[in-house]
């Protein structure tokens, strides 16, 4: 079935066949629509805080458009397979410690 419509099924996204298994393919779905949805709504409350101090959308592109995301996921996943969460407790406290620590501005 996927071979018989990769090439239509490529004109909207990337493909990936996952098996014979349809199943499979409806549980890599739904992670990835979650991902994107709460991302896409974090991205939309930075920018309503950005907009509310005179800062646009697109400028702001260079600061969202990074790979460092991906480069957290890389990091953490083989850690958390693992069940390795060393560190990461501390990591976090760290980042809320600056955020908290940030200077106000307005």
């Amino acid at each position: 079935m996927f071979r018989l419509h990769r090439e239509t099924l490529e004109v909207f996204t990337a493909t990936t066949y996952l098996g014979e298994d349809p199943g499979l393919a409806a549980l890599y779905h739904q992670p990835g629509m979650t991902f994107f949805w709460t991302s896409l709504l974090g991205w939309l409350q930075t920018l309503a805080v950005a907009r509310a101090h005179g800062i646009g959308a697109e400028a702001l592109l260079p600061v969202t458009e990074t790979d460092s995301l991906a480069a957290v996921f890389r990091f953490y996943a083989p850690r958390i397979d693992a069940g390795d969460h060393t560190g990461d407790a501390e990591a976090g406290f760290t980042s809320l410690l600056e955020v908290l620590s940030a200077p106000a501005s307005g």
